[in-house]
């Protein structure tokens, strides 16, 4: 999977609020949950014992709108 992160607030015509990842199956950018309330300035992936996920550091507060503190992680689902 491919994913983005920065400031936008749309990935190909669809809302997503500054993080989204690249479906190839549909050739769509496709939004990760709520989003982010402001930018990413940096994305890893991380296996945290349970297979991997994306973690994202940036400007943010909130992260699906739940508190974040600059710093989250997305299980595939939220």
């Amino acid at each position: 999977t491919l994913y983005a992160g920065g400031w936008f607030t749309t990935a190909g015509g669809v809302p997503a609020s500054r993080v989204a990842s690249w479906n190839p199956d549909a050739s769509a950018w496709q939004p990760l949950g709520a989003g982010l309330d402001r930018s990413v300035l940096c994305m890893a992936a991380f296996d945290f014992g349970s297979g991997p996920r994306l973690v994202v550091g940036g400007d943010f507060a909130f992260a699906g709108g739940a508190p974040a503190a600059r710093l989250a992680a997305w299980n595939g689902s939220s």
